[in-house]
């Protein structure tokens, strides 16, 4: 009787993993020339991709209906960094958060006269679409 429960139970197993199982394939790199990078997935199933750039001056954000869309799908600069001061340097690392309906960007920059003086710094936007309204630069008064 347990050999039969035995076989039962494998049987079922290798069944449901099969029809439960996720293939999740995507291609590597997920963006060229592109360095932290951070996706977003909302729960509609839109991606988006944000990651330094090469000249470390700028965030940009990239929007796609899968994760291997990323890859070309067109950038926009949401973001640059500030002449002088701080978030004026080393602009890296951007994470893209939606927390109670506001977007966030996480980030960190050195200040244009001190480089290697790095902190970390928040934008926010109220827009449905990150690639879209206006991002403010949180707690820097």
């Amino acid at each position: 009787m347990n050999v039969l429960r035995f076989f039962v139970f494998a049987t079922v197993m290798s069944i449901s993993n099969t029809i439960f199982s996720q293939t999740i394939e995507f291609e590597n790199p997920i963006a060229e020339e592109r360095a932290d990078p951070w996706v977003y997935k909302t729960d509609d199933g839109i991606y988006y991709l944000i990651a330094s750039v090469p000249e470390y001056d700028k965030i940009v954000i990239r929007k796609a209906n899968s994760i291997n869309g990323l890859k070309s799908a067109e950038e926009k600069n949401v973001w640059f960094k500030h002449k002088s001061g701080v978030m004026g340097h080393h602009i890296w690392a951007p994470e893209l958060h939606k927390i109670d309906g506001t977007w966030y960007i996480y980030f960190a920059a050195g200040e244009a006269e001190n480089i290697w003086n790095i902190r970390m710094w928040v934008l926010s936007n109220d827009s449905e679409n990150p690639m879209e309204g206006e991002w403010k630069e949180e707690g820097t008064r």
